[in-house]
């Protein structure tokens, strides 16, 4: 990803299923990475506040960069990593299945090389 500045935020979704009334609230998981280098991993739910699962920073990561994230999605296992490194493995059992995405805070970002498997 590409962030145009630091305030910028985007991410990936894993086993999307249920969209409430607003882009935010939906039924699955959401890794979100900050220009700034924060990041947190969510379950979201449809109708309520997300549940943070895990939150933290990473160094290097700034505007006109490419970090590199991915989000996987394993039985009841996620990882999500940054740059190959796993910033969060936690166990979650909220959703056992549902579609893939990518998500922005509506600032100007840039994906390229996407790939779901």
């Amino acid at each position: 990803m590409l962030f145009s500045a630091a305030s910028g935020s985007a991410g990936l979704i894993s086993r999307f299923s249920h969209q409430g009334n607003d882009p935010k609230h939906f039924d699955g998981y959401q890794f979100d990475l900050r220009g700034n280098g924060d990041w947190q991993l969510l379950a979201n739910v449809y109708n309520a506040v997300a549940q943070v699962l895990a939150s933290g920073n990473v160094t290097g990561i700034a505007p006109n960069t490419w970090p590199t994230i991915s989000l996987a999605a394993n039985a009841d296992q996620l990882t999500a990593t940054i740059d190959r490194t796993a910033v969060a493995q936690v166990t979650s059992s909220a959703y056992a299945a549902g579609l893939a995405g990518f998500e922005s805070n509506w600032a100007p970002v840039q994906f390229n090389n996407l790939t779901v498997g």
